[in-house]
């Protein structure tokens, strides 16, 4: 899976270090190269199809384009490193992806949230684990007992629900690409 990630970057790569001009890697010739551009490709080389299929949706009235990566089989993992063992075929259905999106919120809202998703908890989970190791307890106590420290929170969390998605709001809306 590495080498095929890896592989698309680099085949895609060009694309994007030459979006100054569009004219040789627009395959889709809209004038821009982008996500678009590179799916295409991607279904090139993945079912032999000169295809660019996009489809448009409307959510809350804003307007978004999807592109269709067509599904189809390739090998996946390698002999070269034990935990991608062995090759195995990979059947992949048909999905869409989005194109470029930005999504905005106030400095105080994204505050709010990181501090809810990421820094409490893991004040409360390195508090609890410090502080149980400190006072002799084996690793795995303290590790234990600083996972069960969050459940509380989440629970927490997961009761004001409702309160918490008035508060925390933000928008999606195309980019400009």
């Amino acid at each position: 899976m590495k080498h095929l990630l890896i592989s698309l970057c680099l085949i895609a790569s060009p694309m994007v270090l030459t979006a100054q001009s569009p004219n040789r890697f627009d395959v889709n010739k809209d004038n821009k190269v982008n996500i678009s551009d590179v799916v295409a490709v991607i279904n090139y080389m993945a079912t032999g199809k000169d295809s660019f299929i996009t489809r448009r949706y409307t959510v809350n009235g804003v307007q978004f384009q999807m592109v269709v990566v067509e599904g189809g089989t390739f090998l996946m993992g390698s002999e070269a490193y034990t935990d991608e063992k062995p090759i195995h075929g990979v059947k992949l259905n048909s999905f869409s992806i989005g194109q470029t999106v930005m999504v905005s919120t106030t400095a105080t809202t994204a505050r709010k949230a990181l501090l809810m998703g990421f820094v409490f908890p893991l004040a409360m989970l390195l508090t609890t684990l410090l502080f149980l190791l400190a006072t002799g307890q084996t690793e795995q106590v303290a590790a234990l007992a600083a996972l069960a420290v969050l459940i509380p929170y989440y629970i927490y969390i997961w009761t004001q629900r409702h309160r918490l998605a008035a508060s925390l709001t933000f928008s999606i809306a195309p980019a400009n690409s």
